[in-house]
């Protein structure tokens, strides 16, 4: 036997003891089945070889892998950014008072939320659809705001839509602007001896700029009628009375009078008062006050200066 008969005899010894492992695995559609490997046969030791380390690398690459749409791959990630857009104001638009701010707002995937910002300030965040929110805009000064409203997809992706508006509501005058100063004064009153006694005077000084004065006396023992009386000077005898009020009647349940002075024009400074008084006559017969009673009363003025 020559040398090339002796390599061939080798080579048909190592094809048949391969022959002897009847089965090997391959993948047909996705499947794993087992192929008898006597269907080799009449193929090389060497195509026998790579037949196998190719199907060994397909099964484990399959089993590594995701089915996807268009064949097995890896899964991947969502990059598509939404889309955003304000359909109500138009860029630069004139508004006022409750404006309806429309949005329209759409993704791959899907809108999870749409903040609203005026200025850069978050105002507002909507999470169903229509994506939309009422701004008041009479809570805002008049000029330019920058409207921007932000969508957010279920990735996490973002995108944005701004526009400026001029708010413009009407500016209501709400006349001039006062400051308060308060006097209060405590005490209490007896019964006159006559009718045309006066009551307890009380007085305060008035500078310049005031336009309104406001009194108010409250008492509770409302079995008592007490008279009240506001003007320039010291007391009823020694001034000029701008208004009065004759008080509740005995028994209304009230014990209250306010008196007013509003003149529409700067007030006189000076000395000016609040006087209290009252017709209970001391006496004995029914509906007069014993001597010695007492009704308390409080007198609370406030003057109106001009800011």
């Amino acid at each position: 036997m020559n040398e090339s008969n002796i390599k061939h005899s080798i080579l048909r010894h190592k094809l048949n003891r391969e022959r002897k492992t009847s089965w090997v695995q391959e993948n047909r559609n996705g499947g794993i089945k087992m192929v008898n490997k006597h269907n080799l046969k009449g193929k090389s030791g060497l195509n026998v070889v790579l037949v196998i380390v190719l199907m060994s690398m397909l099964i484990v690459s399959t089993t590594g892998c995701i089915e996807k749409e268009g064949g097995i791959g890896k899964e991947a990630e969502d990059t598509v950014l939404p889309t955003v857009n304000i359909l109500n104001p138009a860029d630069d638009a004139t508004i006022n008072g409750t404006v309806i701010i429309n949005v329209d707002a759409s993704d791959n995937v899907g809108i999870s939320k749409v903040e609203f910002y005026i200025d850069d300030t978050l105002k507002n965040t909507d999470t169903i659809s229509p994506y939309e929110w009422n701004w008041d805009t009479t809570t805002y000064s008049n000029g330019t705001y920058t409207l921007k409203v932000i969508a957010y997809d279920e990735s996490g992706n973002n995108n944005y839509h701004q526009i400026t508006v001029n708010v413009m509501n009407e500016v209501v005058d709400e006349g001039p602007v006062y400051r308060e100063e308060v006097e209060q004064f405590t005490a209490s009153i007896e019964p006159p001896a006559c009718a045309a006694c006066k009551g307890n005077p009380h007085d305060w000084n008035v500078s310049t700029d005031a336009y309104k004065i406001i009194a108010v006396l409250t008492w509770d023992d409302t079995s008592w009628d007490l008279d009240f009386e506001l003007g320039i000077g010291t007391d009823t005898e020694n001034g000029t009375k701008k208004t009065s009020d004759t008080g509740g009647e005995k028994g209304d349940g009230e014990g209250i009078v306010t008196l007013i002075y509003e003149p529409g024009t700067e007030l006189e400074t000076g000395t000016w008062y609040v006087q209290v008084s009252t017709k209970e006559e001391t006496g004995y017969l029914p509906g007069y006050k014993r001597p010695g009673e007492e009704c308390e009363y409080t007198v609370e003025v406030t003057i109106y200066y001009l800011q």
